[in-house]
């Protein structure tokens, strides 16, 4: 926590004292410190999703695609998704029969 809080600009104790008092850090200083944790570990506190790399490289592909294909792109994913936990479903099923 020390390291983090070196590393983040801020007194040596910040994080420590930040978690043991419950505290919110202001906006600057939660930008610091996600930026020291890097994307994974700010995109799973800012969210509480784990990402792969390949969850990284796609977000980052997402970022440059212009809003109106991104709209377009979104009820392909839903329907892949829907497949995939259906697929999913029905093995299970099988799997308990």
């Amino acid at each position: 926590m020390r390291e983090l809080s070196r590393q983040a600009g801020t007194g040596p104790n910040y994080v420590q004292q930040m978690i043991k008092d419950r505290k919110e850090p202001g906006a600057d200083r939660l930008a610091r410190l996600l930026d020291v944790l890097g994307t994974e570990h700010a995109l799973f506190i800012l969210t509480g999703v784990q990402a792969s790399p390949e969850d990284l490289e796609l977000l980052a592909l997402l970022n440059t695609i212009p809003d109106h294909v991104k709209t377009q792109i979104r009820p392909l994913l839903t329907a892949m998704q829907a497949s995939e936990s259906e697929a999913k479903q029905g093995a299970s099923d099988s799997a308990t029969n």
